[in-house]
């Protein structure tokens, strides 16, 4: 079984020949972020980098990432 979730892999771990292959495309997404217990809860469903990246600068946080336009076509 091969679970895709919308990103990218280098080592192409979201396909495989003969598996069968779990798409997580239609699951509801969305990213959370919780002030009271600082965790950040990110949903299944593919979500850009740029949504990631959002919710540190409201908590003054950072998160370091780096993303390619030709990467996160979702």
């Amino acid at each position: 079984m091969a679970v895709r979730g919308g990103g990218h892999s280098y080592i192409g771990a979201s396909s495989a020949n003969g598996a069968m292959v779990l798409d997580l495309l239609g699951l509801p997404g969305g990213v959370h972020f919780d002030s009271a217990t600082r965790n950040v809860r990110c949903r299944p469903r593919p979500i850009s980098m740029r949504s990631i990246k959002r919710w540190p600068v409201r908590a003054g946080r950072f998160r370091p990432a780096a993303a390619r336009p030709w990467v996160w076509r979702v």
